[in-house]
């Protein structure tokens, strides 16, 4: 039974692509360094913002004293211009809605830091009870390492089997695996339902509202029913 949805955020209840690509791309003009096109960032959204940033270099620059300079100036950046061009994605308010009504925790683990995601929770999810959020700053590492979602489970008192995370990434479906926790990868977000599919997620959607359908038809499945797939595993293994 299902009892926690753990959402990524950008990419997945938000689309943050524009916002984010023009705060970066207006750090390296500033240190003379060529603008990527916005369409570009969906392949390096997962890591930190240091991590974007990184990608996004010459690889040849390799000062790390420069990579934290520019990190601090594109989140101070952002800070100011966050909400410009950002939007929900389409129907996912309705969705987390009806995992509430199913008496569902929803939850919030993401590499984005709390000062940048805080004011975005607050202005386009204000409605919604987030049980719990883990940010980039909130003492874990980042994911896929799995201590983050290993303390939600721990705090909520739940089982892995008991949790689904939702994401757009391949950093989202391998902290699920990491953690045990069924996956849901999100086909709207940027990185794609292929990438997701190989990337191993359990389930892959194309609509938020399909998150509901998902989680009910896990919460359906009983003991026989995993018995059977099991024992057709271990027939095709053979």
């Amino acid at each position: 039974m299902i009892k926690a949805a753990v959402f990524d955020f950008d990419g997945t209840l938000m689309d943050t692509l524009v916002d984010t690509a023009l705060c970066i791309n207006h750090v390296l003009k500033n240190h003379g360094f060529d603008e990527v096109p916005i369409d570009e960032y969906k392949n390096i959204f997962g890591g930190s913002c240091y991590d974007m940033i990184n990608l996004v270099t010459p690889k040849t620059m390799n000062d790390p004293v420069l990579l934290h300079e520019m990190d601090v100036e594109v989140q101070y950046h952002y800070s100011k211009h966050y909400n410009e061009n950002c939007k929900p994605y389409k129907n996912i308010r309705h969705a987390i809605r009806a995992l509430r009504k199913n008496n569902i925790d929803i939850c919030v683990i993401t590499n984005k830091p709390s000062r940048l995601l805080i004011p975005l929770l607050n202005e386009f999810f204000a409605d919604i009870e987030f049980k719990h959020i883990i940010a980039a700053d909130s003492g874990f590492p980042l994911k896929p390492n799995p201590a983050s979602c290993n303390q939600l489970m721990q705090t909520l008192d739940i089982h892995h089997d008991e949790v689904v995370f939702i994401g757009d990434s391949e950093v989202d479906i391998q902290i699920a695996k990491n953690a045990r926790a069924f996956s849901i990868g999100c086909g709207w977000g940027f990185r794609g339902g292929e990438s997701l599919i190989k990337a191993g997620a359990d389930y892959v959607i194309h609509e938020p509202m399909h998150v509901v359908e998902v989680v009910n038809i896990l919460n359906k499945r009983s003991l026989k029913d995993i018995m059977e797939e099991a024992k057709l595993i271990l027939k095709m293994l053979k």
